[in-house]
């Protein structure tokens, strides 16, 4: 199979996991092009480092405005030409890792007309278990390896992460007050995967990336309306109860039960099914102390 992956990553205060993130997704990818919204820490600097020893790392750009998801689509769009039709583009955020090679998945929907895939993201969370490892205290000292990592996880959402290049697709990439757009994907696409692939979601990793996380989500918020799950001050809201979790064993691929087909399947019909999962995976301040 000739078909060639392209990656679009849009980052901003990402310093301790985006090399580690990008050198995994290179693994998969002929370029990954790296949008820089505005961050304030090292992880422009990091990116661009990362692109003198890996040609596959594109830093192309360092966007300073509002937020929008569309400004993925403004990559893209600037980028498009390097495209022919049949690649597939790769949606990657700075804190995900697909759990296997994406390329058998897309040669099964070259065969069977498919031009969209999602994922299973697996989110991992911080628990009690974790508070006296070193990557835990250490905050922004950039990661190397999953050992660095939370090991407790839950599938509790989907999200179309790849999809297949035509020249026929749009992507508008503003919005009519001129700013980034909300619009997730391209329009134009039409036949979704039967297949999913799991996405590892590291957005909680250490206590001092989590209040950062925090302070900036709220901001996002009150600018876009987004990020309403994200809207906890007390970061004590994001620890979770690992008994109630999965855990992952190195060396082992994370593959969805039947239960988490289940899970997924309420949690989008029904916002309160949603509300009491992620409760009973919640660890009471009691047991902080």
């Amino acid at each position: 199979m000739n078909t060639n992956l392209y990656g679009i990553c849009m980052v901003k205060n990402e310093e301790d996991i985006i090399a580690f993130c990008l050198t995994h997704a290179a693994k998969y990818c002929k370029k990954i092009f790296v949008l820089d919204n505005g961050s304030t820490d090292k992880t422009w600097e990091r990116v661009k480092k990362l692109s003198c020893q890996n040609k596959k790392i594109i830093p192309f750009e360092r966007k300073v405005c509002r937020y929008g998801v569309g400004l993925r689509g403004y990559v893209f769009n600037k980028v498009r030409d390097r495209f022919q039709n049949g690649d597939w583009i790769l949606i990657l955020d700075s804190d995900e890792f697909l759990e296997v090679d994406p390329m058998p998945y897309i040669s099964y929907c070259e065969r069977r007309g498919f031009d969209m895939i999602f994922t299973y993201q697996a989110q991992f969370y911080i628990t009690p278990l974790d508070f006296e490892k070193r990557w835990y205290k250490n905050g922004f000292k950039p990661i190397e390896s999953f050992m660095e990592l939370p090991s407790y996880y839950f599938i509790n959402w989907r999200e179309p992460r790849l999809f297949r290049y035509s020249s026929s697709l749009e992507w508008p990439d503003m919005d009519t007050n001129g700013y980034p757009s909300q619009i997730d994907y391209p329009n134009g696409l039409e036949r979704r995967s039967n297949k999913k692939i799991i996405n590892r979601h590291y957005q909680y990793r250490s206590l001092a990336q989590i209040k950062k996380r925090l302070a900036l989500r709220s901001n996002l918020f009150k600018t876009t309306g987004r990020f309403r799950h994200n809207q906890e001050k007390d970061f004590q809201k994001y620890i979770r109860n690992h008994k109630r979790l999965k855990k992952s064993i190195l060396d082992q691929i994370i593959k969805p039960t039947v239960f988490d087909f289940l899970r997924l399947y309420l949690i989008r019909r029904s916002n309160r099914f949603k509300m009491i999962i992620n409760n009973r995976t919640l660890v009471q301040k009691k047991d902080l102390r």
